[in-house]
Order: C-alpha cells, then structure tokens, then sequence
C-alpha cells in the first residue's frame, strides 16, 4: 500500500570557511509518511525476473539493481566530490554516502533511475552528462539488524560545476540531510580514519571509483 508524504521544510545555506565547503541544511515537518514501489529483482546474470518492495529487497537479501553517483566539481580544477549525508528517516540515518544513489525500479533502467534520483534527491533536472564506470556486485549484511544488501551496482561519474549544483539544489529533506563538497583525498581520508560514519556499502563503490581513476591517469 502507497501512502503520500507531504513536507513543509525550511532551507538554509551555510558556508564553512575553514573546510572549504558549501552545506545546505533543511529542516522538516513530516505530515505523512511511507512510499513503496517495486524494485527489479534479478538472476546471476543481471536478468530481470521479478519484482519486489525496497523492504523485501533488504531483509530476504534478494539480488537487485542499484544505481551509485559521484559528482565532481567541474571547475575546480581536480576531483572534490559532492558528499551527501542521508536524511535522518532513511535507513542508515545521518551517514554518509556518495552524491546520489538510487534503486532501479521495475520500469526503468540504471541509467533512468539514476537521473530520476537526481532530481528527487537534489532538485537537479538538467540532465547532466553521466559516464558509466562500472557494475560491481555488492553482497553486504548487519547480522544486528538482518538487513543485506545484495546487488549490481552500477557507478557513474558525472561532472557538474559546483555553482551549478548549488543554483539548482533543492533537497528532499525526506532523502538528504544536507550535502558537502570536499577534495577526493579527504574523502578517501576520512573514511578510511571513521568508516562507521558511512552507509555500509561506501566502501565498495569508492573502491570502485579509485581503480577507475587510477586507470584513467594512467592512460
């Protein structure tokens, strides 16, 4: 069963001077609550077979389509990635994870969900550019609660200026708590010294993400 969610939120933009980066907090009213909708489920082979609630996605472990996003800075002259830090009624609260990450619903694609993610999570519909770097197979459980996350994940690499992002952003304060441009260096940092402060399956997109980019500087 579907039920409407209905936000009065408010907006502030705050700049952090010493970190070097742009934050956007919302605060919000939550009036009604609770969305499902139907997730691909698929074979070994990244074939559709059927279909599934988000809740039964994670607490059977069933194999499923997932869509992960890095936004880079296009004007800053190297690799600052948009950090997002998820809403604080989402499952796994308050962490942090890549710009922008999305499950493929039963009528769309990895490339389509991806975009519709940046618009329901970011406000962003300008359909910017986005590379495809890889599917990756993310197989990862928290025995505590009985949650897995069992999925092709497939990553993108989208640049998009910073000053772009920011006259765009509007934030579904159901999704994002807010969001931080930070240099890939510190990220890698960061989550290597506090992993525990990322969404469980950072870890394997980031991977990822940094054996692509060793490989493009390479070539």
């Amino acid at each position: 069963m579907n039920e409407s969610k209905v936000y009065i939120f408010h907006v502030n933009r705050l700049e952090n001077i010493s970190l070097k980066f742009n934050c956007i907090i919302c605060s919000a009213l939550v009036i009604n609550t609770h969305m499902t909708y139907s997730v691909t489920v698929v074979d070994e082979s990244d074939k559709p077979v059927s279909s599934a609630s988000s809740y039964q996605i994670y607490s059977k472990g069933l194999l499923h389509r997932f869509a992960s996003i890095f936004i880079i800075d296009a004007d800053s002259g190297g690799y600052r990635l948009l950090l997002q830090k998820r809403g604080i009624g989402k499952a796994h609260g308050g962490l942090f994870s890549e710009s922008v990450s999305a499950h493929v619903r039963a009528d769309e694609n990895y490339f389509e969900a991806a975009i519709r993610r940046l618009g329901e999570e970011l406000g962003v519909y300008s359909r910017p550019v986005l590379k495809e770097i890889c599917k990756i197979h993310v197989n990862a459980c928290e025995p505590e609660t009985e949650w897995r996350k069992n999925a092709f994940v497939t990553v993108y690499e989208c640049f998009i200026s910073e000053k772009d992002v920011m006259s765009q952003l509007i934030m579904n304060p159901a999704e994002v708590l807010n969001v931080y441009f930070l240099p890939l260096e510190k990220v890698v940092k960061f989550f290597s010294a506090s992993p525990g402060f990322f969404v469980p399956c950072f870890r394997d997109t980031l991977h990822a993400y940094l054996d692509f980019m060793d490989k493009k500087l390479i070539s």
